[in-house]
């Protein structure tokens, strides 16, 4: 036991030795710098530019709130000398982060950042090399490598992208493969980024899409308890966002009045990822998680925030779907216990009421409509009889939710000309409780 402290207290000491030599060092520069000339132009070599992007990241273990603060004025002063095309493609791209990735480069892309022939390429189970210095030294001597290539990526001009993509590319799938999550969060972080300057040519030219989506896919299963829940739920969401960014940027929305051939074969590849998120990661994560012991109502909350982005993208044709996704909503609404969570069933509510607006023409149908009557009716009683009489209650917010969905319903229900049916639907309901006319009130005469 003294050895680990003594290993913790070592570390600590080295630690803070580093973040006091950067703090005296870049103030140093910073001195140096205000002490020239204001109106000469002063160029700084490109080493110091690229440790002055070292410590642009409070996340890093390095960098201080002062070291971050006298990083940014430097930067600032010099930002043309920074924003050269030559520096951010050849200073960091090629010089500095190709030859600390090259020795680990992706099995599934070629060095030009084409998709290899054979994309389907199985990830290691587990990889051994993860602390090798001589086939990663971007993790361990050169760990700052990873803050300026989010720096790089974040200040590229999109212009540039299509010359120099098959020099991100390898290093980000080479970070979302790593055993280390903060080191996979940054991963994402930096893809969501970069991904927003790709165009829906590039990904199709050179096969990138459908390597991107693969790459992100293992992560959306990084659930409790194999995962830790911390690192569950700071992954999920990240990998979430950076796919639905993804299918957004390859799957854009046509621009003609009239689908031509090509326009349906990419109307139907967009259905087929979305269909996929949908099968292969939200089903069977929200089902994992509903089934562990070490189930935590944060996780359910991240994958069913993914629904109403997922709705949206497939509109209509997310009718197919309907057999999927009410269960899930179900499970939160039909509850006994939810009322615990009230951000959990608002967000359960958010979700449902992304499904009414876009697949209102089936909710109609006898078996869809008694669902959500269900749904509705279950969860409005369990919070009415929770809740005390104060404005200030937290699940008042969920009530007046409960609201706006069964306004919403029944607007959907009366547009797909099932009116009468509702209204005998409800009569027995409104008999039994009259408070349930707050739920449904665009039936209330």
């Amino acid at each position: 036991m003294n050895a680990i402290n003594n290993l913790f207290l070592a570390k600590k000491k080295s630690l803070n030795q580093i973040r006091l030599i950067a703090e005296l060092g870049l103030s140093s520069i910073f001195i140096l710098r205000s002490l020239l000339p204001g109106d000469e132009e002063i160029l700084l070599e490109n080493q110091t530019l690229i440790s002055l992007l070292a410590f642009t990241s409070e996340s890093d273990p390095w960098t201080t709130a002062s070291c971050l603060d006298f990083s940014n004025r430097l930067i600032s002063l010099h930002q043309a000398q920074f924003l050269q095309q030559d520096f951010i493609k050849e200073t960091i791209l090629s010089s500095l982060i190709r030859p600390l990735f090259v020795a680990s480069r992706p099995k599934t892309i070629t060095s030009s950042g084409y998709a290899a022939i054979s994309s389907n390429t199985l990830r290691e189970p587990y990889d051994f090399n993860a602390f090798n210095v001589k086939s990663k030294p971007w993790r361990l001597d050169t760990c700052y490598a990873i803050t300026v290539l989010f720096w790089a990526v974040r200040h590229i001009p999109q212009e540039e992208v299509t010359t120099a993509f098959h020099l991100i590319m390898p290093p980000l799938l080479i970070l979302l493969d790593s055993p280390n999550a903060p080191i996979q969060l940054k991963g994402l972080q930096m893809l969501d980024k970069f991904v927003q300057k790709l165009t829906p040519k590039l990904l199709e030219q050179t096969g990138l899409g459908s390597v991107i989506e693969d790459a992100i896919y293992p992560i959306l299963l990084y659930l409790p308890p194999i995962t830790p829940l911390t690192e569950s739920a700071t992954l999920l969401p990240a990998a979430y966002k950076a796919l639905f960014t993804l299918l957004e940027v390859r799957f854009p929305l046509p621009t003609k009045s009239n689908f031509g051939d090509k326009d349906k074969v990419v109307q139907k590849q967009k259905l087929d990822s979305l269909t996929r998120l949908l099968r292969q990661s939200i089903i069977p994560g929200y089902t994992h998680t509903s089934h562990s012991s070490e189930s935590d109502p944060i996780i359910h909350k991240i994958i069913l925030d993914q629904i109403p982005p997922l709705v949206s993208a497939l509109g209509i044709y997310c009718v197919v779907h309907l057999n999927a996704l009410i269960p899930l909503v179900e499970d939160v609404l039909l509850d006994p216990f939810a009322s615990a969570n009230p951000s959990l069933v608002i967000t359960a509510l958010k979700a449902l009421k992304k499904i009414i607006i876009h697949a209102w023409p089936r909710l109609g149908d006898e078996r869809r409509r008694m669902e959500v009557i269900r749904m509705l009716v279950s969860g409005w009683e369990k919070l009415q009889e929770e809740t005390i009489d104060s404005i200030e209650h937290p699940k008042k917010d969920v009530l007046e939710e409960f609201k706006i969905v069964g306004k919403l319903f029944v607007k959907g229900v009366t547009k797909a000309g099932e009116a009468k049916n509702l209204s005998s639907d409800l009569k027995p309901l409104f008999e039994a409780d009259k408070s349930l006319r707050e739920v449904l009130s665009m039936l209330d005469n």
